[in-house]
């Protein structure tokens, strides 16, 4: 036991330069490594981070274009219902009054129409 001790020492001895060359590179090595890692996990952290602002800008988006869908279609309704109540009016006789709502219901007609192509 004791002669396999010495050899192990020896052989121990023999090889410290060995040993401490791979030392050397192992403490130059480690930190590049490490190094490389930490960039690339920077580098996907920022890639997540601006893939969530491109997609909250995104929603955003359809959010105000939605409104402004709303807000049209709520501007088309509105309209249809002010036309449908002049059309309850009887076309005569044509008095001045009759004049101005007809004159109206046309302009009305135009609009939704404008609205229609949009």
């Amino acid at each position: 036991m004791r002669k396999r001790n010495n050899e192990m020492l020896d052989w121990i001895n023999q090889n410290s330069g060995l040993f401490s060359l791979l030392a050397v590179i192992a403490s130059v090595i480690v930190p590049i490594v490490i190094f490389k890692k930490q960039h690339q996990h920077d580098e996907d952290a920022e890639r997540k981070r601006d893939e969530k602002e491109r997609l909250a800008e995104q929603r955003c988006i359809e959010r105000e274009l939605q409104a402004e869908r709303n807000r049209i279609k709520n501007e088309q309704q509105d309209l249809q219902d002010e036309l449908a109540s002049l059309n309850s009016h009887s076309a005569f006789p044509l008095s001045e009054n009759e004049r101005v709502i007809y004159s109206r219901k046309a302009y009305l007609n135009k609009r939704i129409e404008r609205l229609n192509r949009k």
